[in-house]
């Protein structure tokens, strides 16, 4: 029960930033930007990802590179695409 506050907020933090992500809002990025590095710090604080390691060794590991893919998405989606789409609109 100790973690599942915190499992709760993380859980409305990536669905409150996917969904602004998929809206194209501009403050997106930021969000999985801060997702990202408070799932990472977490794993590096704790060693585990709610215990992800007991069923699996490199459990962990492969959630810290899907937060940095994520980071990576969200940078991409909310600079790199939007401003591709702002060009096409314009003609």
């Amino acid at each position: 029960f100790s973690g599942l506050l915190l499992c709760g907020a993380y859980v409305f933090l990536g669905i409150f930033g996917y969904t602004s992500l998929m809206d194209r809002q501009n403050f997106a990025f930021y969000i999985e930007f801060f997702r990202g590095i408070a799932g990472i710090a977490l794993i590096w604080v704790t060693n585990d990802w709610f215990g992800i390691n007991s069923i699996w060794e490199y459990g962990s590991l492969v959630i810290a590179v899907y937060f940095v893919l994520s980071i990576l998405g969200g940078f991409y989606f909310t600079f790199v695409e939007r401003a591709g789409m702002e060009q096409q609109i314009a003609l």
